[in-house]
């Protein structure tokens, strides 16, 4: 090969480097735009004006379209607790689901699903409590610990709904402390 063939090839390479160098910066470009705009609409949408907490629910894939099924994130979290999920737990959450008024083929429901199908990463409990403990912040002591109380109840009726004899003894000690979490998330 004489030079100038060696010159026309390093030259098609480097040009091939930037070209792939350039569509990753697009690519990040676009996907920081589009977190942002996820951001937005997710503060309209919720009234949160927390930064960091809106990028924690982006992060884990809430949006303002899903943001309903924040409700069931302890009772999934519940229903994960003895590293899967049965059958009676999945059932116990869609019909919480429907409780909440989140509808089949939603997205919502269908981030539920996600979460039923996949265990969620711990990320989705630390932004769910991050949230609550905001929440709790803004609330009278008494109104906070109802709210504690629904929701631990709930997320007892997700472990109850497994079974055991007449119901009894149906918890398990990792969804007993899953609800200590939960209920300790109320006492910001």
């Amino acid at each position: 090969m004489d030079k100038d063939a060696f010159e026309d090839r390093r030259r098609s390479l480097e040009e091939a480097f930037f070209r792939k160098e350039n569509l990753h910066v697009l690519e990040s470009l676009r996907g920081k735009r589009q977190r942002e705009a996820a951001v937005r609409a997710l503060r309209e949408a919720s009234g949160i004006l927390d930064e960091h907490l809106l990028g924690l629910f982006v992060g884990v894939g809430i949006d303002a379209p899903s943001l309903a099924a924040l409700s069931l994130v302890p009772l999934v979290w519940v229903a994960w607790a003895d590293r899967g999920m049965d059958r009676g737990e999945r059932e116990a959450l869609l019909e919480a689901a429907a409780g909440e008024g989140i509808e089949k083929n939603t997205p919502a429901y269908t981030l539920l699903e996600s979460w039923i199908d996949e265990r969620p990463k711990p990320a989705l409990f630390e932004a769910w409590t991050a949230y609550t403990q905001g929440v709790v912040r803004s609330l009278a002591k008494d109104a906070a610990e109802l709210a504690k109380q629904d929701v631990a109840g709930r997320a007892r009726r997700i472990a109850e709904a497994t079974g055991g004899l007449l119901g009894l003894g149906s918890i398990s000690n990792s969804e007993k402390e899953i609800i200590a979490k939960i209920e300790s998330a109320f006492a910001a």
